[in-house]
């Protein structure tokens, strides 16, 4: 029977020098960005439940984002004369429908212990969502714009400060969201090529 030293020095023969301890500083660090993840998410949380003038109008910004928010920047799209209402509309919906039912349920993190909710938080699509619309309505002219850019800006981060993701949800939404934007942007001009007669 061998003892425990003998079976690492074993384990340790048997991979390419160096990949074990490798695989291992790697572990090591992305356990060291889980921690800060979570410990400054909770921070944030703690902060935002604890001072009742911020986390009054965090409520309001959730109640807009989940109800109302974005028919209205749909409706702002196509009355701006932007091209292709309908089909933003989709494309944006079809992108939360991925990040709902395919990537979360592939990564499968868990979201924060301390709001009790259920699901998957990772990423974010709350953040996915506002950054297509951010991003694409750069270049759209609405009325009352700052107003609305201001708005989208806050969705992700209300997300942490409520308690719903931690900061890398809301980082991988806000990245996957902003790649889905630009991809809308740089393909608009070719969509609409092939829609005109």
């Amino acid at each position: 029977m061998s003892t425990p030293e003998q079976r690492k020095e074993d384990v340790n023969v048997a991979v390419p020098f160096g990949y074990s301890h490798f695989s291992q500083n790697i572990f090591k660090l992305y356990d060291n960005i889980h921690n800060l993840d979570v410990k400054f998410s909770r921070a944030l949380y703690d902060f935002t439940v604890h001072y009742k003038l911020i986390y009054y109008p965090s409520k309001v910004i959730e109640f807009i984002s989940d109800t109302i928010g974005l028919p209205i920047l749909f409706i702002l799209y196509a009355q701006a004369g932007a091209p292709a209402p309908i089909t933003f509309a989709t494309y944006v919906l079809f992108f939360m429908l991925i990040a709902e039912l395919f990537v979360k349920r592939l990564f499968k993190r868990k979201r924060p212990e301390w709001t009790f909710m259920l699901g998957f938080a990772f990423p974010s699509s709350h953040s996915l969502l506002a950054t297509i619309c951010f991003t694409v309505l750069l270049f759209v002219p609405i009325p009352l714009k700052p107003l609305f850019l201001g708005f989208l800006f806050l969705i992700p981060l209300n997300r942490i400060m409520l308690g719903h993701h931690y900061i890398a949800d809301v980082i991988m939404g806000v990245m996957l969201g902003a790649l889905a934007g630009i991809l809308w942007l740089l393909g608009l001009p070719l969509m609409l090529h092939f829609m005109l007669p």
